[in-house]
């Protein structure tokens, strides 16, 4: 096994092409497989890419996808690429990157309904467009028109990180109940 040139591939890659979605910390060997421990954002997809000496392209190996689970992550080495004889380069791909809220929504309770001590819920189907706004907006279903009337004004102010795919921004439809309750 080749490790020394695999780990100093992967050192010298990750710094520089991984800043923001994730990189590897080191390699290990473990019980005669080469382990990669890395470093991730939770709710991110990944996919490991590499390049073997004398390709041209880099290879994403789509059996390795997974999500992020919290910071770190340990990922074996895939069979193929366990006993190269030579370096080989490797990086971690964002498949993708699911749209986060920036701040809070700011949506008041309906006075009308608070004095009738009257609970619901606004369930929207919105676009989170690949700026971070938010784009076209359906109302599936809503408990009462003045808790539309809520929502609707506040959603349209909101703020996302963009939904990335493929290390590029895209337009996403999101799916979000909005609950109303006195408690």
């Amino acid at each position: 096994m080749k490790l020394l040139p695999i780990l100093l591939c992967l050192c010298a890659l990750t710094s520089s092409l991984l800043a923001q979605a994730g990189r590897i910390e080191q390699v290990r060997n473990a019980n005669g497989s080469l382990w990669l421990d890395l470093a991730t954002s939770s709710n991110d997809e990944y996919r490991l890419a590499y390049l073997r000496p004398g390709d041209r392209n880099w290879t994403v190996d789509d059996s390795t996808r997974f999500k992020a689970r919290g910071s770190t992550h340990t990922f074996p080495l895939p069979t193929h690429l366990q006993n190269a004889s030579q370096a080989v380069y490797f990086y971690l791909q964002t498949y993708s990157a699911m749209p986060k809220m920036i701040g809070r929504p700011n949506i008041q309770y309906p006075l009308d309904m608070k004095y009738q001590l009257k609970e619901g819920e606004v369930v929207v189907k919105f676009v989170i467009q690949s700026d971070g706004t938010v784009g076209q907006i359906i109302v599936e279903s809503s408990t009462h028109e003045s808790f539309t009337n809520a929502v609707l004004p506040a959603l349209r102010e909101l703020r996302y990180t963009p939904m990335v795919k493929e290390a590029r921004t895209v337009n996403v439809w999101v799916r979000q109940p909005f609950p109303f309750n006195l408690r």
